[in-house]
């Protein structure tokens, strides 16, 4: 999903030719940008089916046509911005609309290591119990370096810490987030996969529903994996790899429309919760 940041997409589109085992096709939903800017973005992503042999589908409305042929670019102009949990829902829709076995999400802020998809995919097929699996999230600057490797909530998600702090080496602050990737490998449970580098089985997606297109900014998908907990188990596949430059939304939106957003989804989340 983009909106007014089309150097981010561009090289997060760029980075999915590092996935060299899959046939796979990508999805990019445009949550109403400039005219000026989608029309670069078309021009680029019709460039870019061009030289990797992609077949290319533009969609102005939220009727979508099946389509059956191998590597697909699916192009989705929303004509209004449905923010970031309405812009993911309408790729969620378009995934299920078309029957795909699973739907792996990307942030446009955000590039694939090599395999990353098939890593997470091969993971599902093998282990029947899991209905999602999150890539690890390194950061794009500092590759060797931890963002994110799932979530342990505490109580009634009031307090949640990353998995990162209960496995920090003794000789390293808990405050530091920049843990090295040295030895962090297999598999680990998790309360709530990431949102981006999440790796959804579709039937279990269809039987959750769609994010609650009412956070609009986060954190949607926390809410979507406390409902998919309930059909199985979410974890976080150490061997796949995305990496991420971090809150690139607030260099677009500004920071204090980002802030306010944030709260008020931690908050309407809270209020779903809670008793």
């Amino acid at each position: 999903t983009t909106w007014n940041d089309n150097s981010n997409t561009y090289e997060c589109i760029n980075s999915l030719l590092n996935e060299k085992l899959l046939d796979f096709d990508i999805c990019v939903v445009d949550n109403n940008s400039k005219i000026i800017i989608y029309h670069k973005l078309r021009n680029f992503i019709k460039k870019f089916c061009k030289l990797n042999k992609f077949n290319f589908f533009e969609y102005k409305s939220f009727n979508y046509s099946t389509i059956n042929r191998k590597k697909n670019f699916i192009l989705i102009n929303s004509p209004i911005n449905t923010g970031c949990t309405g812009g993911y829902n309408l790729g969620y829709n378009y995934a299920i609309n078309n029957k795909y076995d699973y739907v792996f999400r990307l942030d446009n802020d955000c590039i694939l290591s090599k395999n990353a998809i098939t890593k997470n995919i091969n993971f599902l097929k093998n282990n029947k119990d899991y209905v999602g699996v999150n890539s690890k999230v390194c950061y794009k600057h500092l590759k060797n370096r931890i963002q994110w490797v799932g979530v342990k909530f505490g109580y009634k998600l009031f307090l949640h810490k990353s998995i990162r702090v209960f496995k920090k080496p003794k000789n390293i602050n808990v405050l530091n987030e920049h843990v090295h990737t040295k030895n962090w490998k297999g598999i680990l449970l998790t309360d709530s996969l990431n949102g981006p580098g999440s790796t959804i089985k579709i039937p279990y997606l269809r039987k959750t529903g769609l994010s609650d297109p009412e956070f609009f900014f986060g954190p949607e998908d926390i809410d979507l994996s406390l409902r998919l907990r309930k059909l199985g188990k979410l974890g976080v596949n150490m061997d796949s790899t995305i990496y991420h430059s971090v809150a690139q939304s607030a260099k677009v939106t500004g920071m204090d429309q980002r802030i306010y957003f944030e709260i008020k989804g931690h908050l309407y989340l809270l209020k779903k919760i809670s008793k």
